[in-house]
């Protein structure tokens, strides 16, 4: 997403003390990129947060966290699921104004990912896992909402 004239990249991380945080870069042209730094961290991420998504309403943010802890021997999910954030961003941080909600109950909607077109309108899509173990690729796509410019 661009920010005040420059791209802006959240990536989900683990520290080197196994704790989820989501790191961010910058670029003025998407190919030389510069690490700011850690966007967020909460212990509340685990030991890995993945595909974290930022969508941006003006002054508020809302940020999609997938926290995950996994057993080492053997690898398996002890806990995964998806969840957001809602708060404003100060430079190359964010700063949340709630605890985590959670998306969802269970392993099976993970990964959603929602972005602002050019109409603009909100898009969105999920994956799955449960999918993904017994039949391959899914993704659930919702339709786009129109946005107004009161947001709704």
């Amino acid at each position: 997403m661009k920010n005040n004239g420059e791209w802006q990249m959240l990536l989900g991380a683990q520290t080197k003390k196994y704790q989820g945080v989501i790191a961010i870069y910058t670029s003025p042209d998407l190919y030389s990129w510069d690490y700011r730094g850690i966007y967020f961290g909460n212990p509340i991420l685990d030991q890995m947060c993945e595909c974290p998504n930022l969508v941006d309403f003006g002054e508020e943010k809302v940020l999609l966290v997938c926290p995950q802890k996994r057993q080492i021997k053997p690898d398996k999910d002890i806990s995964s699921y998806s969840g957001y954030f809602i708060g404003r961003q100060n430079k190359y941080r964010f700063l949340p104004e709630n605890r985590i909600q959670k998306l969802d109950q269970g392993f099976d909607f993970y990964a959603p990912q929602v972005f602002t077109d050019q109409l603009p309108r909100i898009n969105s899509e999920v994956c799955s896992s449960h999918s993904f173990q017994n039949s391959g690729n899914s993704v659930l796509r919702l339709p786009p909402k129109e946005t107004t410019s009161s947001g709704s």
